[in-house]
């Protein structure tokens, strides 16, 4: 299990990397869950709001994961580095 893990881990980072050029990824793996969550930091957020940042993330998601890796992703909070901060 853990090569898919691992695999699936770097397939969120390089499409997320792709889809949201220099964004901070933190993904973190729920090994009783079996699923993913996480944080991604990306200044092209800057004054959109969250409806608008997920459902961008989850058009990207849904395009190059399958159904069942998608099942495995249960949040990405999306935010900008100075909301972050602050």
């Amino acid at each position: 299990m853990a090569t898919v893990i691992t695999d699936l881990r770097a397939k969120l980072r390089r499409i997320l990397a792709q889809a949201f050029p220099n964004a901070r990824v933190q993904l973190d793996h729920s090994k009783a869950s079996d699923k993913y969550s996480g944080m991604m930091l990306w200044d092209g957020f800057d004054g959109q709001d969250q409806v608008d940042r997920q459902t961008r993330l989850w058009e990207v998601l849904r395009a190059r994961l399958s159904p069942e890796e998608q099942q495995r992703v249960t949040a990405i909070l999306t935010l900008t580095p100075a909301e972050r901060r602050s």
